[in-house]
């Protein structure tokens, strides 16, 4: 193959549509000739950060498209999966960096490929939420479907292990909180991921966990039995004796994802082989994550024994269940406690000398809750734990307070099993509005109430539900766990 000429590379770069004529002129006058080789200039071009790297060996190797998607401009490749390449790309209007998935050719003229890529993409462009990468777009480029996503500065999950090895206690548990948190969000709007794996969580430069690729799993060659999940699922999901994509699932991995990060070795035996994969042993054979590291915190032990639990119906049923136990175990942990037994997070304060009635000291909490009688019972029982408690039977009233006093209270109570449509509204204007939208609350509801609110209601870490017939203390738990992780609240109550 003849060598390109400088000259030859200007003029792929125009036909490109890379860069102007004005700025490959000024290249020309920079250099004062134009006999000089397509690699002087091409160095040039990358010391003016005209061009990168990556575009001029494709340039160079004759490739003619590939550079655009959209309005997005290519810059990097960044990585590859199964189905798709990932770029890092530059507006080129706004200048603003993101991340761009492109089906891989393969795929183009496979229907139900396309057409997965682009509705699980439609579905995820829902979705805003900090430990979720957001699309922004998805379109096709001379017949080549994309996605265009937020780009994380950062590197993968697998990656960061590959490099660290095994986490430290705390570190793990906050990035599994981060994707508990991102799931439940997707779970309590009808979406679950299907392919849970480290290579599917992203963590940024400041240690955030992100996860993305949500629903995409899909293997064309397979039959019914992995239809719509991956292969890891389906032999999960067969050894467990649920249906197929169980929404608990999910859980389960999340599980398997922080084993390894606590102990540094995959909870699942990892392999290529088929087989092997859905092999029943490889799920009823993972060794307890004390046998790796001896001195984990029980806490820690007892949310992956129940995070990984084979039964389905004893697992986390939501991943905000499992969220609200990894945030007490890092309580837990961030003061310095060893406990052998799992204590209730509501009792903590009674395990560290602190007397129960001062569990709520210096918290104000606000009861919303139509039934006189439900008024007593709650207010009596949080008021011996030391909370102070104002009770409104307005639900419009009670979330107007806020309006003139900021800091009205610590976690509301909206008990929509009396006030029912009323209060559900005045839970919704609580929930978007800027002045009240991060303070915690909990939702008393009916089992009637339940499929509507978790369909329509924007549930939070921070945003939880309780079914009736009530607890106290699982109510109590609820508070404790949410003031506790609330911005700016101190450790000790």
């Amino acid at each position: 193959m003849a060598e390109v000429s400088a000259d030859q590379l200007a003029q792929r770069i125009l036909d490109a549509d890379l860069l102007e004529t004005s700025q490959i002129e000024s290249c020309w006058a920079e250099l004062g000739t134009r006999a000089t080789t397509a690699r002087e200039f091409g160095s040039l071009l990358l010391r003016r950060e005209l061009l990168t790297n990556w575009q001029i060996d494709r340039l160079l190797s004759g490739k003619r498209d590939g550079y655009f998607f959209g309005d997005f401009r290519i810059l990097y490749y960044v990585g590859a999966g199964t189905f798709a390449r990932v770029y890092r790309a530059r507006h080129r209007h706004t200048g603003a960096m993101s991340a761009v998935k492109v089906l891989r050719n393969r795929f183009a003229n496979v229907p139900e490929v396309n057409e997965s890529f682009r509705r699980e993409a439609e579905m995820v462009k829902q979705l805003t939420h900090p430990n979720i990468v957001p699309v922004f777009e998805v379109a096709a480029t001379r017949g080549a479907a994309y996605m265009v996503m937020d780009f994380v500065e950062g590197q993968n999950l697998r990656e960061f292990m590959k490099i660290r090895g095994k986490l430290e206690i705390l570190d793990a548990l906050r990035i599994t909180a981060d994707i508990a948190a991102g799931l439940h969000y997707a779970f309590a709007r009808g979406l679950t991921h299907r392919d849970l794996k480290l290579s599917n969580v992203l963590v940024s430069s400041r240690g955030q966990a992100r996860i993305v690729d949500f629903g995409l799993a899909h293997d064309s060659e397979a039959g019914d039995e992995t239809a719509g999940r991956s292969i890891d699922y389906a032999g999960l999901e067969r050894c467990s004796n649920v249906r197929r994509n169980d929404k608990r699932s999910d859980i389960f991995f999340i599980g398997c994802m922080m084993y390894h990060m606590v102990s540094g070795v995959p909870a699942l035996v990892e392999t290529r082989d088929r087989l092997q994969r859905l092999s029943i042993s490889r799920f009823t054979d993972i060794p307890p994550v004390s046998r790796h590291m001896p001195d984990v915190p029980h806490r820690v032990s007892a949310i992956l024994s129940r995070a990984m639990d084979l039964n389905a119906g004893t697992r986390y049923q939501t991943p905000g269940e499992m969220q609200a136990d990894i945030v007490a175990a890092i309580d837990m942990i961030q003061r310095g406690e060893t406990e052998t037994t799992v204590q209730d997070p509501a009792e903590v304060a009674a395990t560290r000398s602190v007397a129960l009635n001062s569990e709520g000291e210096g918290r104000t909490i606000m009861l919303i809750e139509g039934n006189y009688d439900t008024q007593d019972i709650i207010r009596e029982q949080l008021k011996k734990r030391g909370y102070r408690v104002l009770v409104i039977g307005d639900p419009e009233r009670a979330v107007a307070r806020f309006e003139n006093e900021e800091k009205a209270a610590d976690c509301v109570i909206f008990g929509l099993s009396q006030l029912g449509a009323p209060g559900f509204q005045a839970f919704l204007k609580f929930a978007r509005d800027d002045f009240t939208s991060r303070i915690p609350c909990v939702l008393i509801i009916e089992k009637s109430q339940k499929q509507f609110v978790l369909q329509n209601a924007p549930l939070e870490p921070h945003r939880v539900c309780i079914t009736s017939p009530l607890k106290i203390s699982e109510l109590r738990k609820a508070i404790y766990v949410l003031i506790q992780r609330a911005p700016g609240s101190p450790v000790e109550p």
